[in-house]
């Protein structure tokens, strides 16, 4: 039994169980897992820079919510890879424990959610105060202990907990996130054919200056994201393109290209392009 037990991947996710990311952990590893909850993203990617974890899951992506900026700092700090992205559509819940929807006084959820509900907070609950921490699973089992106050979270969490749904689906439409799978660079056995790098620019003109470093070394980006921080003087850039990190001309770009970028780290090595997936699944 116990050499069962040594060649299951540990995986590192933010808990408790019932989260979004619990989910994702669930939907790809399933029994094959040995599942590590966590407190914080931080504290997932820590995990797996100190050996403790083999892999973790981190939403990179939502429509509503697009700066995930924890989770994309922390990645940028590390030499973690994305390998894999999984796509999950968020259905909220308004759940209470034992009171009634005009007795709500405080919502809890974690602080990503509240963009992506807002359309329904405003109008059914316009003055009540959003705490937003922890995950949603944590503030499921929060309420249960602050009176007149009520949790958004999944239907699992509401019913894990044994709380009263209020409102069901309060979600913005088309509301879903991309999570990565995420592990040690020195881990990953084979690099696969498309390449996500990340830079932090100042300007659009040093956006230009990548793409013609990428262009010069016959590589075609497949999609680009910017996130503008909120309150620095730069942006996170994330380019995509065609190529192993491996391959030739992807080893001659990265090294002109940290000529001119210092802040430049590859964010993921995919088997599909992040579009392509976003399509698909």
């Amino acid at each position: 039994m116990s050499g069962i037990i040594q060649e299951k991947t540990k995986v590192a996710y933010l808990g408790p169980g019932e989260t979004f990311s619990h989910q994702v952990v669930d939907e790809i590893f399933g029994d094959s897992a040995i599942y590590l909850p966590q407190d914080d993203f931080p504290s997932v990617v820590k995990l797996i820079c100190e050996g403790k974890a083999d892999k973790g899951v981190i939403p990179f992506f939502n429509p509503y919510e697009e700066h995930i900026r924890e989770c994309q700092e922390e990645l940028f700090k590390t030499d973690l890879v994305a390998t894999n992205v999984h796509k999950i559509d968020i259905d909220l819940y308004l759940a209470s424990n034992r009171i009634r929807l005009d007795e709500v006084k405080s919502v809890r959820s974690n602080e990503h959610v509240y963009k992506q509900c807002d359309v329904w907070l405003k109008r059914y609950l316009p003055e009540i105060n959003f705490n937003g921490k922890g995950s949603t699973a944590g503030a499921a089992e929060d309420i249960k202990k602050t009176p007149y106050a009520a949790a958004i979270c999944s239907f699992k969490a509401a019913l894990e907990n044994d709380l009263d749904i209020l409102a069901k689906s309060i979600q913005n439409t088309k509301n879903f996130t991309l999570f990565f799978v995420i592990q040690k660079a020195s881990s990953i056995k084979e690099w696969e054919d498309y390449s996500f790098f990340c830079f932090k620019i100042k300007d659009s003109k040093e956006e230009k200056m990548i793409l013609d470093i990428l262009q010069g070394h016959r590589l075609r980006s497949s999609q680009k994201w910017d996130f503008p921080h909120p309150t620095e003087k730069y942006t996170l850039f994330f380019l995509e393109f065609f190529g192993s990190y491996l391959d030739a001309n992807v080893v001659s770009f990265v090294a002109e290209v940290k000529k001119y970028f210092k802040d430049s780290k590859l964010v993921g090595s995919f088997k599909d392009s992040i579009t392509k997936r976003m399509v698909e699944i």
